[in-house]
């Protein structure tokens, strides 16, 4: 990530990101929600523009890559604000950063050590897309940072991204530097893009799948327009879909710095990785009755109108987003 030294003891971290994205970015979602349904809406012309007409009139496009340019355009309108979320080369940098960090990660897993710094700039083509959002997101962020103290602020300094939460929510000796907001954003940014994504394509094809929720939840955009709290079914469907498609068959780990005993005896050596087995726990009849079935209501009440669980709740149920008060 840049640079960034992450210190075993996570205390030692700092919270700021935490309440930036947890607190501060929720509580403005609806401030934000005009520029991103406009960014996700330009996006999705552009998708639909550029597909192929096949012989009945239909437009091809590929599911996935549609998914995940929609998903860094909506994203970065939140985290960056509209100037970068409009500038194409940060975009392709912004998709492209994740991607690397993923295939050199699991390629580094079967390199010798001595060979991993030249794996890794190979694959990365010496970390082209890192350097490109460094470059861009260092100087907006330096720029923030002087004019936080500004009584009166203009342009996306006054739209509340992810960029200027951090730089609120941070005073006087718990102030971060540039470089460590810029850091810390990275990270985050790299889980923001493809469990989102996966989590659109697998609704998209459930709902092909499952036509007989598609009038519901058109009927609940009508009825709710503009009030995401109140589209319960839409939520229910997205958490069903999900559980039934994590992007994981495992999830949350962690490797024991020290030798650990849970509570019930079980013994973890240092150095070993723990992990919680997601996809068995999302099928778990325990957990889920009729717990193969998709049941796109499964997540509130017979008539869709009260939420029994939200799709973003995280629970030892549904640990897709983690679990504990370090989950997003």
């Amino acid at each position: 990530m840049n640079g960034l030294f992450v210190h075993d003891e996570m205390r030692a971290n700092g919270s700021i990101h935490n309440r930036a994205l947890g607190v501060m970015l929720k509580s403005n979602l609806i401030t934000l929600q005009p520029q991103l349904q406009a960014a996700i809406a330009a996006s999705f012309e552009a998708e639909i523009a550029s597909g192929t007409v096949d012989c009945q009139g239909f437009v091809k496009i590929q599911a996935f890559k549609m998914a995940k340019n929609i998903i860094v355009k909506a994203n970065s309108s939140a985290f960056f604000g509209t100037h970068l979320a409009n500038d194409s080369a940060f975009l392709d940098a912004a998709l492209r950063y994740p991607e690397d960090v993923v295939v050199a990660s699991e390629a580094l897993r079967f390199v010798p050590s001595i060979l991993a710094s030249k794996v890794a700039s190979f694959i990365t083509r010496r970390g082209r897309a890192a350097n490109t959002l460094v470059e861009r997101l260092t100087p907006i962020v330096n720029d923030r940072l002087n004019r936080r103290h500004k009584t009166t602020i203009t342009g996306d300094d006054a739209m509340p991204d992810l960029i200027q939460l951090i730089v609120d929510s941070g005073s006087g000796s718990n102030m971060w530097t540039a470089e460590k907001i810029v850091q810390v954003i990275l990270g985050v940014w790299f889980a923001s893009v493809h469990q989102v994504a996966m989590s659109v394509v697998y609704a998209l094809f459930d709902l092909c799948s499952h036509p007989q929720y598609v009038a519901p939840i058109r009927e609940e955009f009508i009825k709710h327009a503009g009030q995401t709290d109140e589209l319960v079914a839409l939520d229910s469907f997205l958490k069903e879909s999900a559980r039934l498609n994590p992007s994981d068959s495992i999830a949350i780990r962690r490797k024991a710095l020290v030798p650990f005993y849970f509570s019930d005896g079980v013994h973890v050596p240092a150095e070993n990785v723990i992990c919680v087995p997601l996809s068995a726990i999302l099928r778990d009849p325990g957990h889920y009755h009729n717990a193969e079935h998709f049941d796109g209501l499964r997540f509130c009440n017979g008539s869709a109108t009260t939420t029994i669980s939200k799709f973003t709740h995280s629970e030892p149920s549904f640990p897709l987003w983690g679990l504990g008060k370090r989950s997003w």
